[in-house]
């Protein structure tokens, strides 16, 4: 009885302010502690990038522990020191894929007027890579946050933001801390990535779409699941273009249906110069019965900047990707490829709905291919890194497409066809086709 008085003497204000106080010790304690002293992870590794950067880790630091790919065009890695419902400090990489030509400490002067920060200090620091840093307060606050940019080969950028909520001295610390920590050691996938889209820039997409049929015809593939039910067909076509502007020497169309409860489809319009390093590329998307759809327009301009909005982008994006194949030009790249660079070969594949997505280039083995069912002498196999899906081309011998597997959650095979399989399966192409995308 005693007892129960005793605790019966503390009011609920009373008990919410020793709450706060004991979250307030917490907190103290945790960044006394991350001061004196600042544990780190093991490396992290990117795959195939060449980087590994470390994150804090001990008493209230949480974090996913892994890379993540973040729509259009990087991939982050974070870690926060949590503290009850508080983020006392907060790390944040980014490895952009789309940086072409980034001057490190322009980058940061805008990064910093963005967000309306002012510069306390600004340095290098050059380790396993040279580290352009700032740090950065608010008007009339603390200079609590430090940000580091350094520019890799082939269009690459790695970012590393620091933010120690009111607390400089633990900002600049855990700043110096991690960038001492990264590692940079590229191998050759990316290398040979620019110079494999170099090759075939400077050979001509008019010589590779000839080379695969010629201009004046049209591929058709007729999509199927492993059990041979129709999924939906893709109709594409190059011409030359002689009504576009003076840099579009040619122009695609291509035409994507995908069965199912309503269907859904998009139409895209490809223009391009004969080195594809200046583009328009416009989707439509929709469905037969009604609801949803929408645009995307990506623009590639002459000085590199690219150029996307609409799809699902909520903001429009710029940015420079180098050297990045569309990949409305997958089945020109995978031909050329037979014929260039052989081994593990990386590239940055921009596609329609405007993501930019590294993905893995290689040859595979025909002869023990269980899924190369149109005994096909050449197999190039693209390996998207953020999602682990694939794609697999197969050619003749005399390097003429034949058909592709398509292993993306669910498998689905795409045998070259032509419109009267087409107009079986899916009644009328009228209808998918429309007026102004028709292709004939």
């Amino acid at each position: 009885m005693d007892d129960w008085n005793i605790v019966r003497r503390y009011s609920l204000a009373e008990v919410v302010l020793l709450l706060i106080f004991a979250a307030g010790l917490l907190l103290s304690l945790l960044l006394v502690n991350a001061r004196s002293r600042i544990d780190l992870s093991e490396p992290i590794a990117l795959p195939h990038s060449g980087v590994a950067v470390s994150v804090p880790v001990g008493p209230g630091w949480q974090g996913p522990g892994q890379w993540v790919y973040e729509a259009p065009s990087e991939f982050v890695l974070t870690a926060a020191l949590q503290t009850g419902s508080q983020i006392a400090a907060r790390v944040h990489y980014q490895y952009l894929l789309a940086a072409e030509g980034m001057d490190p400490a322009e980058f940061l002067k805008q990064t910093a007027t963005a967000a309306n920060l002012r510069v306390a200090r600004s340095g290098r620091i050059s380790e396993h890579i040279k580290i352009a840093w700032v740090q950065l307060y608010a008007p009339g606050g603390t200079a609590d946050t430090v940000i580091g940019a350094a520019s890799l080969p082939h269009g690459r950028a790695l970012i590393l933001h620091v933010r120690a909520q009111g607390d400089s001295l633990l900002g600049t610390k855990l700043f110096r801390t991690l960038a001492g920590s990264i590692i940079f050691a590229p191998g050759g996938q990316i290398a040979r990535g620019s110079e494999f889209v170099g090759q075939l820039r400077a050979s001509g997409l008019t010589r590779s779409v000839e080379a695969g049929g010629g201009l004046a015809g049209e591929t058709v593939f007729f999509i199927s699941d492993p059990l041979d039910q129709p999924r939906g067909f893709q109709i594409t076509q190059f011409r030359k273009n002689a009504d576009g502007e003076a840099w579009g020497v040619l122009r695609g169309e291509r035409v994507d249906y995908t069965a199912g409860t309503r269907g859904s489809l998009s139409r895209s319009y490809f223009e391009c110069n004969d080195a594809f390093d200046r583009y328009i590329w416009h989707t439509r998307r929709g469905r037969l019965r009604g609801g949803g759809g929408g645009a995307t327009e990506i623009d590639l301009a002459a000085d590199g900047t690219l150029r996307i909005s609409g799809g699902s982008l909520t903001r429009d994006v710029t940015c420079r990707p180098g050297a990045a194949l569309p990949e409305m030009l997958i089945e020109q790249a995978a031909r050329a490829y037979l014929d260039g660079l052989q081994g593990e070969t990386l590239v940055n594949v921009i596609f329609d709905e405007g993501l930019i997505v590294p993905a893995m280039i290689t040859a595979v083995d025909c002869s023990s291919d269980e899924r190369n069912v149109w005994a096909a002498v050449h197999c190039v196999q693209f390996a998207f890194l953020p999602t682990g899906s694939q794609m697999a081309l197969y050619f003749d011998r005399d390097k003429r497409l034949v058909g592709r597997v398509d292993d993306n959650r669910r498998v689905l095979v795409w045998n070259v066809s032509d419109r009267r399989r087409l107009t079986e399966a899916f009644g009328d192409l009228g209808r998918f086709l429309g007026a102004e995308n028709r292709t004939e």
